[in-house]
């Protein structure tokens, strides 16, 4: 008995370090009971008991993308159609969803899930024939990828098709997202990796407090492209106990005819979008630019070891333009921060340009300072409409039982009675 309970409490404590995959999901046709929070999942046989007992009643139709998040299905844009149908209920986390209806399907009167595979040509299926009213049963259509609009034209296909059928719909995906899950057991266990480890030495690198000298920069040089920058920072997370440090590291590029690489995204030239491959002494810097409403935007920055860094700022520049930044910094999953600093990029749209020409002018710059972040703009109009609100009232109050009247000097006094 000891030994089972010894395997119980290890179950438990791995299940607790290394958190589920807990994909979103959405539920139509039926007024289930809300989620009691949004910070915990919903289990595995919570899903089963609240669906259980109505399973007989209802026919459920399944639908399940590869990865999905919160995110995805709280964009209304994405699914014009499901957005439509009352009523509805989110759940942000459920446990391993296609687990609970597998097991649901066991106590049917004919086992098991009945699952559907869309074509991968594209070509239209039968829905009549595919999936007829079957009270009691489950059916899962298998999208096999996230195209989000594609899987909303579909639901409402057969939304349509079964609309004189009791069915409840169920949208969720086999597992959450990898990169969200991958966060999600990163911070779960860093605390604990970290927590005997108080005396370790933490080394710290940088400049912070130094002017920044213009005339340092390094430049690259390319046929397509120009690059210039100061300096590179990677900012590497280190937990010491509960407290959060960052081990600042130096990133030197190489220089040479290797130095600076330039990728194409499609066969029509940059317009289409291109990756800067930087050459450091850590490795291979790849800055990706993607065509955005007739600009360019960097999307996310790939370094040190094929770790992925996403800019938390929207970083666009013009065809017409060079993108001149005073700083560029960049965020991993794991809580790391990779920062250019002076960073300029020139790339060559025309066909007689050059990035080895040496009588080549750059083109204009396109600053990406924010001298005036949304979150200032919105609280300056709110105080801007406040004052004005309080203003008209305090006018209202002033102008109380005062005379509008302009008394004629050959008339009586106002208010006394006279015998004329």
């Amino acid at each position: 008995m000891y030994r089972w309970l010894c395997v119980v409490m290890i179950i438990k404590l791995v299940w607790a370090i290394f958190p589920p995959s807990t994909p979103p999901m959405l539920i139509w046709g039926l007024d289930t009971p809300p989620p009691q929070t949004i910070f915990k999942y919903m289990k595995t046989f919570d899903l089963v008991r609240m669906l259980k007992p109505i399973h007989k009643d209802y026919m459920i139709v399944v639908y399940l993308a590869t990865e999905l998040t919160a995110k995805d299905i709280n964009c209304p844009s994405c699914y014009p159609m499901m957005s439509q149908i009352l009523p509805v209920r989110f759940y942000s986390q459920v446990e391993k969803p296609i687990r609970a209806l597998d097991h649901i399907s066991r106590v049917s009167i004919s086992p098991g899930l009945v699952w559907h595979v869309l074509p991968a040509d594209g070509t239209e299926i039968n829905l009549a024939k595919e999936i007829p009213c079957e009270i009691g049963r489950i059916h899962c259509f298998n999208f096999g990828d996230r195209n989000l609009p594609a899987h909303d034209a579909t639901i409402a296909a057969v939304l349509d098709e079964l609309k004189s059928c009791r069915v409840i719909h169920i949208y969720t995906a086999f597992e959450e997202e990898s990169r969200a899950l991958k966060r999600r057991r990163y911070y779960s266990t860093s605390s604990m990796r970290h927590s005997h480890n108080e005396d370790t030495n933490v080394v710290f690198t940088g400049d912070v407090g130094q002017k920044a000298d213009p005339t340092k920069l390094t430049i690259l040089r390319h046929e397509l492209a120009i690059v210039g920058v100061l300096k590179i920072i990677l900012a590497e997370e280190v937990k010491v106990g509960h407290e959060v440090h960052y081990n600042r590291t130096y990133v030197e590029l190489k220089t040479g005819n290797e130095s600076l690489q330039v990728g194409l995204v499609g066969s029509h030239g940059v317009n289409e979008g291109f990756v800067i491959v930087l050459n450091t002494h850590m490795g291979y810097m790849l800055i990706e630019s993607l065509p955005v409403g007739g600009s360019w935007q960097i999307t996310r920055i790939i370094f040190n070891i094929n770790v992925t860094y996403y800019p938390r700022e929207l970083i666009f520049f013009s065809l017409k333009n060079s993108l001149c930044c005073q700083s560029i910094t960049a965020y991993s999953d794991e809580g790391a921060r990779l920062s250019l600093y002076s960073f300029h990029l020139d790339v060559m749209t025309e066909a007689s340009d050059s990035g080895f020409n040496p009588d080549y002018k750059p083109k204009p710059c396109w600053h990406c300072n924010k001298y005036i972040s949304s979150v200032l703009s919105q609280s300056i109009f709110a105080l801007g409409l406040l004052i004005f609100v309080l203003s008209v009232g305090f006018i209202m109050l002033w102008d109380i039982g005062r005379n509008r009247f302009v008394q004629n000097i050959h008339d009586p006094d106002l208010h006394i009675k006279t015998d004329n």
